[in-house]
């Protein structure tokens, strides 16, 4: 194998006779370290996507999740607030009712979803760090305040404590008949504008729990869900578990990995999609490797008809063409892994890929490079080059002796 490697390499290295060989194999290499390259970026900008998305998602949801198994809500007792007490390592439990709704201001009106939360909602931290006008506050005095998102504030053309925001709810209490009676109208003025990211701040407003109980016509323990912070986040695991034990199957407790699940699973679907459409244009390209080896076997069959009379086993003549086909395509798929990461560390660094898209979070796009995906374009490398390098290859075996000697 050594030997077979030591021949390879310097017919790897020796200047060809025939100069279109020579051309064929600079442009191999150059067309396996462009389809390397591709690889990495497009592989480093879904991480980054996955790292944003994860990262935004992450401010909107709490740490931990309770929430009915079934049905829009639950009682929310003492015999279940004791068994949340009863789980150590919890630091903040906040309650919600949320639902949509009709927003109107002035003469526009848009739907919603109409977020009810407790006076402890800011000790979760996301969101009510979030505000880019005004103030987290529920209340001023005994007036009920609202928190819209920047889309909703935008959407309506709203203004800062300059006209009431009405919210508008069909009445539970009745048999939906289209008229008046049956939508219940409420109003308060914002107190605050928050920006996460347009999905979210565009259909959101928070406000006191209170209120949506009087809107939506809840009872004083009827609560959506209840948004919990612990007080170690590598606690979560555990803590989860206890939750879920303790409540039983008619609730889902909901890490922040799970309550984002169907954004994060699409984008892991679409990577999976570009890796497997790539690693077919790459074996693609790796086809040069076949037109050249078999290119290289015609110019060495004299070489090979020498290496047969002194005895050579069939497998050391094809070890020979194989080991080429890979130094080729290594050497492509080198240059190709260190220029990915060059352009990826300085698009991490300095964003000069503009997404030129007014509403994103980012101005460029994110890129995240993993180590895995290095050593799953390398081994795709490997693979398909020897898949290509073998047919060639056992085509030397094939030489004349008689008309190469």
């Amino acid at each position: 194998m050594k030997l077979a490697l030591k021949v390879a390499g310097k017919y790897f290295l020796s200047k060809k006779r025939n100069l279109f060989i020579n051309i064929i194999s600079a442009i191999t290499v150059i067309v396996i370290a462009l389809a390397t390259i591709a690889f990495i970026v497009l592989l480093s900008v879904f991480n980054g996507l996955e790292a944003l998305m994860r990262s935004q998602y992450n401010i909107l949801n709490p740490e931990l999740k309770i929430s009915p198994a079934k049905g829009k809500f639950f009682v929310y007792d003492e015999k279940i607030k004791q068994k949340i007490a009863s789980v150590a390592g919890i630091k903040v439990v906040s309650e919600a009712i949320e639902d949509d709704a009709v927003f109107r201001y002035k003469d526009r009106q848009m739907v919603g979803k109409i977020k009810g939360v407790t006076n402890n909602f800011a000790e979760l931290g996301g969101i009510a760090k979030q505000v880019r006008a005004g103030e987290f506050r529920l209340y001023e005095g005994d007036y009920a305040r609202a928190v819209v998102g920047l889309g909703v504030f935008q959407m309506l053309t709203m203004n800062m404590a300059d006209d009431v925001l009405e919210i508008w709810y069909p009445n539970r209490k009745q048999k939906i008949s289209m008229t008046e009676k049956d939508i219940r109208k409420l109003a308060l003025l914002p107190s605050g504008v928050f920006e996460v990211e347009y999905e979210h701040d565009g259909k959101y407003i928070i406000v006191p729990i209170e209120f949506t109980e009087e809107l939506m016509q809840y009872q004083h323990n009827e609560r959506s869900y209840l948004e919990i912070a612990v007080k170690d986040k590598k606690l979560i695991p555990t803590i989860q578990k206890e939750l879920q034990k303790v409540l039983g199957s008619d609730f889902l407790v909901q890490n922040q990995e799970e309550q984002q699940y169907e954004i994060l699973r699409a984008i892991r679907i679409e990577k999976l999609v570009t890796r497997i459409a790539l690693s077919f244009v790459f074996l693609i390209a790796c086809f040069n490797i076949f037109f050249l080896l078999s290119m290289i076997v015609i110019e060495k069959r004299k070489d090979i008809a020498v290496w047969q009379v002194l005895g050579a086993e069939k497998g050391f003549i094809q070890k020979i063409f194989i080991w080429q086909g890979l130094m080729i395509a290594l050497t492509g798929g080198i240059i190709g892994l260190i220029l990915g990461y060059l352009l990826c560390f300085l698009q991490e660094k300095y964003g000069f890929v503009k997404m030129n898209i007014t509403s994103t979070i980012v101005d460029a796009y994110p890129v995240r490079m993993d180590w895995l995906d290095f050593v799953f374009t390398f081994f795709t490398i490997v693979v398909c080059t020897w898949i290509v390098a073998w047919f060639p290859a056992k085509n030397a075996l094939k030489t004349d002796l008689r008309e190469n000697l």
